[in-house]
């Protein structure tokens, strides 16, 4: 099913004016994208440890 995936949820859900508890405590820390960071996943995970 299209756009059913975890970053199209948690983005319709930053869309929304109000958003509730259950919802934002599901997100935790949602990175969309680092531009000017690291191109390697393992030093990203890394960085994102500290």
């Amino acid at each position: 099913m299209s756009g059913t995936n975890a970053r199209n949820k948690v983005a319709g859900w930053l869309m929304r004016k109000n958003l509730l508890v259950q919802q934002e405590e599901q997100i935790g820390i949602f990175i969309w994208c680092w531009p000017d960071g690291p191109s390697n996943i393992q030093t990203q995970f890394e960085q994102l440890e500290k």
